[in-house]
């Protein structure tokens, strides 16, 4: 007769037609594991947008470069805000509040006014 483990309740011992010799594990989502951090895919992906950035700068001028920082420290800000309201400790260098900021930028037109950016 086949085994099947659960997490939560242990052995479950199946019915013996439905399975043959059959081991099944059954766990919670994600499956596939690595040694990768969430800093790390941040930074990775924030080296990938790196050229698409510094691209936007040389076409549009250097107004995009100061909306590219004001976006990703409003970004910053925002987050140590509202963690520092939610009691927890502050975990801004993660790189995730980085990559929302420069991932707005990129999607707000050159010519955006400051007031837009901080919204936004």
């Amino acid at each position: 007769m086949g085994k099947i483990y659960n997490c939560r309740q242990g052995l479950i011992n199946p019915m013996p037609e439905q399975t043959n010799n059959l081991e099944l594990f059954v766990s919670t989502s994600p499956h596939i594991r690595s040694e990768d951090s969430i800093p790390g895919i941040m930074y990775g992906v924030l080296l990938a947008l790196l050229p698409a950035a510094i691209m936007g700068v040389y076409f549009f001028g250097l107004s995009t470069l100061t909306i590219y920082m004001l976006a990703m420290l409003t970004a910053i800000a925002c987050e140590a805000a509202m963690q520092r309201a939610m009691g927890q400790p502050l975990n801004i260098m993660d790189g995730s509040a980085l990559l929302t900021g420069l991932l707005l930028a990129m999607n707000l037109p050159p010519g955006s006014p400051w007031w837009l950016v901080v919204v936004g």
